[in-house]
Parts: C-alpha cells; sequence; structure tokens
C-alpha cells in the first residue's frame, strides 16, 4: 500500500543501502520542464518522529564537499520531505501535493544548497552530520541511480528495495498537472507517497527507453535490452511488443530481459510499445513507448565536436595542459558551442559511401534539437541563399556568446581551404537573424551544452532525422571487439565530445570513432590521441575556393558619419545586395552619401557578396545589422559605453548630463564647463537636444530658489565646437543681491 506523505523543497542498475528508519524512496534526477528542475523524496518509515537538523546530503560522496545542510525539520511517522532544487510556487503549480511541507535551497544551508542530480546516473548520499568535517558522521541513506529517462522519476521502498522508474498508475504514480509554462504536465511521479516494504508493486522498467541502430544490420547483435525488475519474490516477468514495425521482433528472454531483433531496412525514428506483466494476478501491467533511432551509411552531416567545459573550469583542468586551437586557453573554452562536418552525398546512394567531392547540402529549413537536462533546445536554420548550397567540406560551428562575450560572431568562410586542404569554415552565433529563424527556435537566451549526457539531433526541413542522436549516451565504442558498440563514452565538465575519425558520410552516430578529449580544435579539423591523429578533409578538395571577408563590419556610425572600408582574402567583386538609402558602396568602401540624422535611427540590414568570377565555389556573405542610435548613443558608442551605463566614471554627472553640457563620461576629472563671468552664469550646451530641458535658478540663501527675473542671451562662441551652443545667464533684479546659480536637468514631456 502507499503511505501518505509530506515534502521538503530544495549505466548501473538501482541501488540502496538503506539502514536506517530515514529512506530516500524517490529522485527526479532529469525532469522534462525547467519549472520543475531536479528533486528527491526523504521518508521516515518508523513510528516515530526523526529530526533532521544538520543531517547533510551530497552526490559527490563524503568527501565531495559540495552539499547541503537540512534545517530544523520534524519528520512526522509515515512522512516524507521533498528536497528541491526549484521554487516551491513551481512545484505547487506542477504537482499540486495536498498537505505537503516544501522547503526550498532558501531553507537549506551548506557549500552548495543544491547540488544538481546527475542525468546520467549517480549515487546520492544522507548522512546525520557532515562527514567533511565530522569524522563520526553516519551514513544514513544511499541510493545508486542510472541514467535517466527524461520527465520519469526512479522509485525505492520504504526497506530501500528498488521499483524502478515510476509508472502512471502504479504505485500511486501519476502525470504532472502542469508543465511550469501554462501547458499540461508530463512528468511523472508520485511525490509525497513512498511504497510499503511487502506490498505488491507492479514490474517497471529500467532505463533507457531509447535505443541506437544502424540500418541493414541485424538488431540481434545490438547491446541494447528491455530490463523490466519486479521486487515481489518469486513472481515471473513476461514482456511483449505492440504496434511495432512489420520487422521488427522482441524475444523475451525469461529473466527480466528481452533482447530485441530483426533487421532495419532503413533509416528513420521508430515508436513502439512494451508491455510488462507479472504473474500474481494482483498487480497491473505497465506499457512503455520506446524509441529506436535506427542510422544511414550515407550521411551529408556529421556531429563533429561539441564543448562540455564548464563555464568556470578550463579544458584539461586547472593544472591541465589543454588548449584550444581557437580560443587558446580560457574558462569555459568559449562557452556553449558544437560543430558540424558537412560531407554531402557520397558516391554511391545506398551503400557504404566514400567523399565525393564539390557535392553541395541545402539545409534550408533544417533544425539542430539539443537535449541535456531539460526539454529540448530547437535551432532553426533560415532560409537564406548560403543554406541552398552548403559545400561538402564544411566545417559549421554554432556559438552562443559573441565575440565580445569571449565566443565568435557570425562569418560565413571565414577559413577558405577548399582548393588545398578540402575545408571551409563557417560559424554562425545563435542571435544571428540572417542565418538563423529566430521565431521558429526556441533556445531562448541560451542552449544548454555540457557533461550530462547532452545529445543531437539534426533534422531536414521535412522533419526527418539526417543524423543522430550522436553525444554521450549514445553507444559508439567497442570494448569487446566483436565489432558492435557495447559502451558510451563519457565527457567530462573539463573536456569535449569529438570525432577521432577522417569525416565520411559513410559515419554514424554510432559506428564512429567518438571519444572524450583534454584539447579541442574550434572550426578546424579535430586533433586526437595526443596530436598523433589530425582529420583529413583533402577528399573535399575543389578546384575553386569561395573569398574570406577578412575584416570585421562597423555596426554604427560615428554620430552623422559611417565608414565601412572591406578586405578580402582574395581578389573579388563586392556586391551590396541589401543596404539603406543614405549609404553608397564604392569599391571596397561603404560610407554615408548625407549626414545621418535623428530621423535616421533605426536598425538596417546589410547584405554584402563577394564573388571572386570562378564558375563554382566563388561566392561568399556577409550579412550584418546596422544599429543608428540617437546621438546620445552614437555619442556614448564613441567612448565605448553602453546606453545602460548612467554613469561609467562615478562623478556627480551623469552621461546624459556630460552629453548635454560637454562633459567626458570616462574621466571623473572632465566636469561640464560652469562660468560666472560680468555677473553671468554661462554654460555650454549642446544643440538640437530635444528630449531634455535645461531649468536654470537663483538663490541668495541656497535655500530658496526661483526661476524668475531671469534673462538668456544666446552666442555663439563656446570653445566645445559648432555642435554647442553657449547660453549666458543673468538676473534682472536687484544688483546688490548676493546671488548663486544652479543648473536643473529634466526630461522633456
Amino acid at each position: 500500500m502507499k503511505q501518505k506523505l509530506s515534502i521538503l523543497t530544495v549505466a548501473p542498475l538501482l541501488f540502496s543501502i538503506s539502514s536506517a528508519e530515514l529512506v530516500i524512496t524517490e529522485v527526479m534526477s532529469k525532469s522534462s520542464h525547467p519549472a520543475d528542475k531536479d528533486w528527491w523524496e526523504l521518508s521516515n518509515t518508523d513510528n516515530e518522529a526523526v529530526n533532521v537538523e544538520g543531517y547533510y546530503w551530497d552526490d559527490d560522496g563524503e568527501s565531495g564537499d559540495d552539499g547541503a545542510i537540512l534545517p530544523d525539520i520534524t519528520i512526522g511517522p509515515g512522512e516524507s520531505i521533498i528536497i528541491i532544487e526549484g521554487e516551491k510556487s513551481d512545484f505547487e503549480g506542477m504537482w499540486a501535493p495536498t498537505g505537503l511541507q516544501l522547503f526550498d535551497e532558501d531553507d537549506v544551508t551548506g557549500p552548495d544548497l543544491f547540488s544538481g542530480l546527475s542525468s546520467g546516473g549517480e549515487t546520492l548520499s544522507l548522512w546525520d552530520k557532515d562527514p567533511n568535517n565530522h569524522d563520526d558522521a553516519v551514513l544514513i541513506d544511499s541510493v545508486t541511480f542510472p541514467a535517466a529517462n527524461p520527465g520519469i522519476s526512479f522509485e525505492w521502498n520504504s526497506a530501500g528495495t528498488p521499483l524502478g522508474l515510476s509508472a502512471e498508475g502504479q504505485n500511486n504514480a501519476f502525470i504532472a498537472r502542469s508543465n511550469g509554462e501554462g501547458e499540461a504536465g508530463t512528468d511523472i511521479g508520485s511525490p509525497g507517497e513512498y511504497v510499503e516494504a511487502g506490498s505488491l508493486v507492479s514490474p517497471s522498467f529500467q532505463p533507457p527507453l531509447v535505443a541506437t541502430w544502424r540500418k541493414g544490420l541485424p538488431l540481434e547483435n545490438s547491446a541494447f535490452r528491455v530490463v523490466a525488475s519486479d521486487p515481489n519474490a518469486g513472481e515471473i516477468i513476461s514482456i511483449s511488443i505492440a504496434n511495432q514495425p512489420a520487422w521488427l521482433t522482441l524475444t523475451d528472454k525469461g529473466n527480466g530481459t528481452a533482447k530485441l531483433g530483426g533487421t532495419p531496412p532503413e533509416k528513420g525514428v521508430f515508436t513502439f510499445q512494451v508491455r510488462i506483466e507479472d504473474d500474481s494476478e494482483v498487480t497491473n501491467p505497465v506499457t512503455e513507448t520506446f524509441t529506436l533511432h535506427v542510422f544511414g551509411d550515407n550521411n551529408v552531416v556529421l556531429m563533429n565536436e561539441y564543448n562540455a567545459v564548464a563555464a568556470e573550469e578550463f579544458i584539461d583542468g586547472d593544472d591541465g595542459e589543454g588548449v584550444d586551437t581557437f580560443f587558446d586557453r580560457e574558462e569555459g573554452n568559449g562557452g556553449d558551442w558544437f560543430e558540424l562536418a558537412v560531407v554531402g552525398t557520397g558516391n554511391t546512394a545506398n551503400s557504404p559511401v566514400t567523399p565525393q567531392a564539390g557535392t553541395t547540402v541545402d539545409m534550408r529549413g533544417w533544425s539542430v534539437q539539443i537535449t541535456t537536462s531539460l526539454i529540448p533546445k530547437t535551432i532553426k536554420l533560415s532560409q537564406d541563399d548560403y543554406w541552398a548550397a552548403v559545400p561538402a567540406g564544411t566545417i559549421l560551428t554554432f556559438t552562443e556568446r559573441s565575440r565580445a562575450d569571449g565566443g565568435y560572431d557570425t562569418a560565413i568562410n571565414q577559413t577558405s581551404k577548399l582548393d588545398t586542404e578540402g575545408y571551409l569554415w563557417t560559424n554562425i552565433q545563435l542571435n544571428d537573424p540572417f542565418f538563423i529563424d529566430q521565431n521558429q527556435s526556441n533556445f531562448g537566451d541560451e542552449i544548454e551544452i555540457n557533461s550530462s549526457n547532452t545529445q543531437f539531433i539534426v533534422f531536414d526541413a521535412s522533419g526527418k532525422a539526417v543524423f543522430g542522436p550522436s553525444g554521450e549516451g549514445v553507444l559508439s565504442t567497442d570494448t569487446d571487439n566483436d565489432g558492435f558498440p557495447d559502451v558510451s563514452p563519457s565527457v567530462n565538465a573539463r573536456e569535449v565530445y569529438k570525432l577521432e575519425q577522417d569525416p565520411s558520410p559513410a559515419i554514424d552516430a554510432m559506428f564512429a570513432a567518438y571519444d572524450d578529449g583534454k584539447s579541442s580544435s574550434f572550426g578546424e579539423p579535430n586533433v586526437g590521441s595526443a596530436g598523433a591523429f589530425v582529420q583529413d578533409f583533402t577528399p573535399y578538395v575543389t578546384s575553386n575556393t569561395p573569398p574570406s571577408f577578412t575584416s570585421l563590419p562597423i555596426l554604427s556610425p560615428d554620430e552623422e558619419n559611417y565608414s565601412y572600408t572591406i578586405t578580402l582574402s582574395e581578389a573579388a567583386t563586392i556586391k551590396a545586395e541589401t543596404m539603406p538609402e543614405f549609404l553608397t558602396l564604392s569599391g571596397n568602401v561603404i560610407s554615408n552619401n548625407r549626414p545621418i540624422t535623428f530621423d535616421d535611427v533605426g536598425t538596417y540590414a546589410i547584405e554584402l557578396l563577394a564573388d571572386d568570377g570562378e564558375a563554382t565555389f566563388n561566392q561568399t556573405p556577409q550579412k550584418f545589422t546596422l544599429t543608428v542610435g540617437s546621438p546620445f548613443e552614437q555619442w556614448l558608442a564613441g567612448f565605448g559605453i553602453s546606453p545602460e551605463n548612467a554613469n561609467p566614471d562615478n562623478d556627480s554627472a551623469t552621461s546624459h548630463e556630460e552629453y548635454l553640457f560637454g562633459g567626458d563620461p570616462t574621466s571623473s576629472a572632465s566636469f561640464p564647463i560652469l562660468s560666472i563671468s560680468d555677473g553671468r552664469f554661462i554654460i555650454d550646451l549642446r544643440r538640437g537636444v530635444e528630449d531634455y530641458l535645461i531649468d536654470i535658478e537663483w538663490s541668495s540663501d541656497l535655500e530658496n530658489w526661483s526661476t524668475e527675473l531671469i534673462n538668456r542671451e544666446d552666442r555663439s562662441d563656446s570653445p566645445l565646437g559648432e555642435e554647442y551652443r553657449r547660453n549666458a545667464y543673468s538676473y534682472n533684479g536687484d544688483s546688490a543681491l548676493v546671488r548663486f546659480f544652479r543648473a536643473k536637468v529634466r526630461v522633456a514631456e
């Protein structure tokens, strides 16, 4: 039977070493939605209350020193608490628990308020005190769980016996009410309830529920197994398949496992249902949907490399010597980025193929799906002409960070060696509006690539999988030398995942030399085995290579003027396909044909095309957005300051005031020129400023101020130049009074 509980928020099989009344009874290590995040359940299975103040939990062992210390909490008999990573309100909204205590990161202390649970599997442990500071700390409970299936929790009963994955309708597990974003939920669990030892429970599946294979090869050779578990002693589990493709079979091995069979005739993604039941005639059967990704042997695009280095880490660690050939050695190794190799269609359509130089791939409308710990992030390519014919031999990188943030900006054919070494390098910055369809992409402000089972799938414009899933968790290492992969390479937070094999259409995500790496080569052929191997792109050599833009575009004018001198890697003509009317291209220089004014404020697309005149592989685009800010924004840009920085030099004048009065926003020693001369208050004020007004006031006691009896004289002798006018203010009252003047700046209404 199930016990009613309460909540606290803050590749191996399931395992537990529970030895006390407190038992870890549920773990959600890979939710399907950002609002849910990770959580786990701690249950008091005794008939007396237990206080857990000072108890310590961690997922890095007793010496990890990055766990959390629980507060003064009393767990009643038969009660559970839920430790959550997210917000209480989000958890309540998704799961709608009734009568449960909720505690989040604000309620705990310690070096890490919630040590994120690995979706790739790990061990979670609870001690009666912090073992890093107390030699007498007692291990209360510890559970080990394998790689997670997204959105499905792991369960253990009150004796610590693993029950496998939660299933809707079994052990009171249910589907979450919401996904936290106003839509129906998909996560499955039973937060707030646990199963008593001795209760008859339904059998459950062990992850993974996803398999990969190659077309034309018998699945009998696959290491993948359907695995079911049943904690009820003496029961027999039977396994059956339904709604499968005609060629797919399943053989029940009679020991809680089943093996897939049949030979896939084509590449694609196939789903089917597997049903498990025991012979108790008491519990209910359980059905889960499995997914089989079948790869082809003529793949036009490959996953070549991705960066799993964490933001605060160096590649190869603090004491290592690993570097990236582009980013050198910096924290985060360039941020979240990944690299595809475009290899084109090989020389045959249906059998293992060899590279074919000179082919191109139409990638218009394609998408890349990235799955890590939360919902998949999708990058949708635009319909731009560049994507219509991407040459075989192109190394295609995608960066989350821009150049200014330590990544790289969009640059087409930035490296152009197709005629000598057989490759091009193109980088796409993910916020690019020309080459990424921002409306159809769902990555928001960031993608998520890390060392926790990140996987990629490339889809064509019709939604058909072209390559993948590829990444950590996909079997691609043959440890028993039988010719079939049985282990997935594992990467940590100081490594990259990369292909250590010459790029070829015959490569798929499974039968390939993928490995972790302590060095990387962003935008260049991969280097592996401590430099002993370098990817060879020479099979893609063609007679011509396209020109490269070697100049960085100028993204804003210098006040009323704009000038961009274009340089190329070789002689070529330059055409302006799109440009605002106030700019003109003359030769290799774009400049304004009239002064840029306040009326031009806005953003403008500039699209250039370089053409070397050859018959093939002869063109390269450069596309960027020109931003014409207000005169004030242009003035700030001249000092390298963003409008959000109100007072960069931390003096008594804001940037707006320094702009109005002729100051320098980068120097606290530079203050607006205010002076008294011949009984007049002198101010130099920028001409044409309409959004701010100046009020001049006088006082004889520095307490009472007035604008009455003030006369203004406009003069043209400002020492700051023609863009400023000199205003002289005088008092038209009793000349015997001592007068103080001040200027007040206010926003025009």
